[in-house]
């Protein structure tokens, strides 16, 4: 008998899928700024300008610069401890918000800053207030502020206090800033006037935009997808010049 053997053949199929599906924009639910490199740094310097120099190379050029340990000038840089706040302004009145991630949907609660320092490290609970007029005399501007007329166009001090993670919304301030820093770090996302134009601000009374600064929706708000943007990294001791815009 002859036996012819059984041959098998395997047989491989290969499928090419095709998808009709679009890919996300860049940037799409995730933090503000994913969706492109940035373009640089904010620049720093580590000596103070004349007020002259400031004027013409920051002010009018509308240009943030920061000033690296010009906070260190302040008499509470190194006063205000919480031991130190506590016994000599806990009795002060301050405004206290619900979060760390700004919510002007909700207002604030007034309580003693006392209350405040007892409860800030173990909640979200952030102070943002008018400095108590009794802290004054321990807070001062950078040097380059202090003549030419600068400080007489002061309009308010705000003091923001909390253990650490807050965040703003995406907005245009329409005065002059000095941020000062006097604990932590503080990161910023600078869009420059000629683009900040470009940007929907859809709360106009508050000229601020309600994109998610966490988690960007594109589709939301496709304004966001090519914004070119610049990064300012504070440290403690550090303040910033913030122009108009």
């Amino acid at each position: 008998m002859c036996v012819t053997p059984k041959a098998w053949l395997t047989l491989c199929l290969c499928m090419l899928v095709y998808s009709s599906a679009v890919a996300d924009p860049l940037g799409h639910m995730m933090p503000l700024g994913s969706h492109q490199p940035k373009e640089g740094d904010v620049e720093s310097r580590d000596d103070m300008p004349s007020p002259s120099e400031f004027y013409h190379n920051y002010v009018l050029a509308s240009k943030p610069v920061i000033f690296r340990g010009a906070a260190k000038s302040s008499k509470g840089f190194n006063l205000w401890t919480d031991a130190y706040l506590r016994k000599k302004y806990g009795h002060e009145i301050v405004r206290v918000d619900y979060g760390k991630k700004e919510n002007r949907a909700r207002s604030a609660d007034d309580m003693p800053l006392e209350e405040f320092l007892d409860i800030y490290n173990s909640s979200e609970r952030y102070l943002v207030d008018t400095l108590p007029e009794r802290m004054w005399e321990e807070f001062s501007l950078p040097e380059c502020l202090l003549c030419g007329g600068f400080s007489h166009a002061l309009q308010d001090s705000v003091l923001w206090f909390s253990s650490g993670g807050t965040k703003s919304h995406l907005h245009n301030d329409k005065v002059e800033n000095i941020n000062c820093l006097f604990s932590g770090e503080k990161v910023w996302f600078f869009v420059d006037q000629i683009h900040s134009q470009d940007i929907n601000m859809d709360h106009k009374e508050g000229d601020y935009c309600s994109a998610n600064v966490d988690k960007v929706d594109m589709y939301q708000y496709p304004f966001l997808q090519h914004i070119p943007w610049w990064q300012a990294h504070m440290r403690a001791g550090d303040c910033m010049y913030v122009p108009y815009g």
